[in-house]
């Protein structure tokens, strides 16, 4: 019988001010938990035997966060948000009818992008929007850094044979995207991680992927070939992914087998934050039901 492989999930939040690594890191492991707790409970007990680690570099990108940002304040209000999130008991909980009763849903932000996009304004849009996304884009120094922190983690996990699932969470799907690429096409390693997961992920956008490593590469070569599945989950109403699919952008990896699937996921995000909808909330995302089936999926292999 073959030896089990130790399963690990890496994990890389997204832009804005966030609080201290080990309390993202725990709401974070709560939220996948809470979403298990819900609907897979058979699972649990796998997942207490998972080591999970997020990549923090929140405090590297500070001169971003607005001066009247409290971040007592801001993680109270994560709390809270993630404990409504969990009195909702049942899958069908998180189907439309639940989204449309939430205070202060909006799609303007969603139209002005997509609309933006269209008119060739998308990268003054993410400047504007998204300036920590742009600045890694743009190639800032701790982007690359954080990149490299990435690279190491995920270089000694397969190294060793570990089952791994990466997450990213906005600007981190594009930071993980990044690493995978370059891990497979600047350093050669050929392993591959089980699952890569992108929420509310940036990387449908054509200006973004006209930015990635790899974009100005020839053909196949623009592409990672480390991920055995990618599954992508883009919520109705996030401006971040206001293109819904990834699936139709990298599908050149699907034909030429470099990848198992690519999956879309389009979702309803019941996140609310300061009294309103927040449709790019991590934590809505991380506890929707779709989460944990690919979550549980992933633990019963």
């Amino acid at each position: 019988m073959s030896e089990q492989r130790t399963k690990r999930i890496l994990m890389i939040h997204g832009c804005g001010p966030k609080p201290s690594a080990e309390e993202l890191s725990g709401l974070w492991r709560e939220a996948l938990l809470s979403g298990l707790e819900r609907d897979q409970p058979a699972s649990v007990e796998r997942f207490d035997q998972v080591d999970s680690q997020l990549l923090y570099y929140a405090d590297r990108v500070e001169s971003f966060v607005q001066p009247e940002f409290d971040p007592l304040l801001d993680l109270e209000n994560r709390r809270q948000c993630l404990k409504e999130l969990t009195t909702l008991k049942k899958s069908k909980d998180f189907r439309r009818r639940s989204y449309d009763e939430l205070p202060g849903k909006t799609a303007v932000q969603e139209f002005v992008m997509d609309a933006g996009a269209s008119l060739g304004l998308g990268r003054l849009l993410v400047k504007r929007r998204l300036p920590e996304l742009h600045a890694y884009l743009s190639g800032d120094d701790w982007g690359v850094d954080v990149r490299g922190k990435l690279k190491a983690h995920l270089r000694g996990y397969l190294e060793r044979g570990d089952d791994v699932m990466l997450i990213g969470h906005c600007l981190g799907s594009a930071i993980a995207y990044d690493a995978l690429w370059s891990l497979a096409r600047e350093d050669g390693l050929a392993s591959r991680v089980s699952t890569f997961v992108s929420l509310g992920s940036p990387l449908s956008d054509q200006g973004v992927r006209g930015r990635l490593l790899g974009a100005s590469r020839k053909d196949l070569e623009r592409f990672p070939n480390n991920m055995m599945s990618w599954q992508n989950l883009s919520a109705e109403d996030d401006y971040v992914c206001h293109d819904k699919t990834v699936a139709d952008d990298f599908k050149a990896m699907l034909q030429h087998r470099m990848v198992g699937d690519i999956s879309d996921h389009t979702i309803y995000n019941l996140a609310v934050r300061y009294g309103r909808s927040n449709a790019h909330s991590s934590l809505g995302y991380l506890v929707h039901p779709r989460m944990t089936a690919i979550l549980a999926d992933w633990l019963a292999r």
